[in-house]
């Protein structure tokens, strides 16, 4: 019974060695995993960012455009206005003409710059749908990785563990066939030692523990 809580033990402790293999190289996948989460994510913000100041630019010269125009608009219309009153009937024409034309010219301006806000932004999408993709693709890579190493050094473990139990069971084994062989020595009133030569004495069993079960036996007689 000894000898098997002996080998119990050293059972549990292989088996305690893998789990806690297999727990460092699950914290390690779990370490890289989020480590890959933060810069996909720092990534992500660094490009909203850069579209939120693209877009806010776009914007501002947008705004300025207008302004320009809208103070141009205002200019001319107040000219006009100056020269209507002089110029009554012809001048209403011209500025009708005038104030066409600039709202055209307003029109296109604005037109032109919300087809370059759309493209800028189309672009920007297409960055970062791209960033994203390829963050996406090296994180799956990673993953995969640190499966397939995780899976191997299980398999190495495991063979390694199956190898002690063998080991261990052969040596049970040997044990248990040991003991029986010398109760038989005892029954034929032949001494252990004058029919196992000491080569053969399993480690385990020191020559005291033989002597003293030989007495007993003895006695027992």
């Amino acid at each position: 019974m000894d000898h098997i809580n002996v080998l119990i033990d050293v059972l549990m402790d292989h088996i305690n060695v893998l789990m806690d293999h297999i727990n460092v190289l699950i914290d390690v996948l779990m370490d890289h995993i989020n480590v890959l989460i933060n810069v996909l994510m720092d990534h992500i913000n660094v490009l909203i960012d850069v579209l939120m100041d693209h877009i806010n630019i776009l914007i501002d010269v947008l705004m300025d455009h207008n302004n320009v125009l809208i103070d141009v608009l205002m200019d001319h219309i107040n000219i006009l206005i100056d020269v209507l009153m002089d110029h009554n009937n012809v001048l209403i024409d011209v500025l009708m003409d005038h104030i066409n034309i600039l709202i055209d010219v307003l029109m296109d301006h604005i037109n032109v710059l919300i087809d370059v806000l759309m493209d800028h932004i189309n672009i920007l999408i297409d960055v970062l749908m791209d960033h994203n993709n390829v963050l996406i693709d090296v994180l799956i890579y990673h993953i995969n990785v640190l499966i397939d190493v995780l899976m191997d050094h299980n398999n190495v473990l495991i063979g390694v563990l199956m190898d002690h139990i063998n080991v261990l069971i052969e040596v049970l084994m040997d044990h248990i066939n040991v003991i029986p062989s010398i109760r038989n020595e005892r029954r034929h009133n032949t001494t252990f030692s004058q029919r196992m030569p000491l080569s053969l004495i399993p480690p385990c069993l020191s020559v005291g523990s033989l002597l003293a079960e030989e007495g007993s036996g003895l006695k027992e007689e």
